[in-house]
């Protein structure tokens, strides 16, 4: 079987839940190093290792594109053209950070949607489209806490 990141995503949810990741009994004069009571965890993402859909809507070429492409670059000529396909499956993948009880995200889209040419003949409403709808299904989770 191959592991993608959704895949170890959804097992280190679980750990997590279980209890797994148990924190270890500290040795004798021991420095403490956990986090503060009101730490906030999180989880960030970058648009070119999730999001996928490398030539919809209009998205441009971005130099990781350019360099991915170009024969011996990248080992096994790996790309992000597909990559986790975050663009198409966000709705899963917003389910999945409130399924782990996430209350802080960071995430990033593609500069390539809006910086280009054809950027000059779109109107405000088509250019926040993209963010609008994942914002839309992530931030009445995240706003709580």
């Amino acid at each position: 079987m191959k592991l993608n990141r959704r895949e170890l995503g959804k097992g280190f949810g679980a750990a997590a839940a279980a209890g797994l990741f148990a924190k270890p009994a500290a040795a004798a004069g021991a420095i403490d190093l956990s986090f503060p009571a009101d730490f906030r965890w999180g989880c960030a993402t970058a648009a070119y290792q999730i999001e996928g859909a490398y030539k919809e809507d209009g998205r441009g070429l971005t130099d990781g594109d350019i360099f991915s492409h170009t024969p011996g670059k990248v080992f096994g000529d790996a790309t992000g053209d597909i990559a986790c396909d975050s663009y198409h499956r966000y709705p899963e993948d917003t389910q999945l950070l409130k399924n782990l009880g996430v209350k802080n995200y960071r995430m990033s889209i593609a500069w390539s949607r809006y910086w280009k040419e054809e950027l000059r003949a779109m109107t405000n409403s088509d250019r926040n489209r993209d963010s609008s709808m994942i914002m839309s299904a992530v931030m009445p989770s995240l706003k709580k806490g």
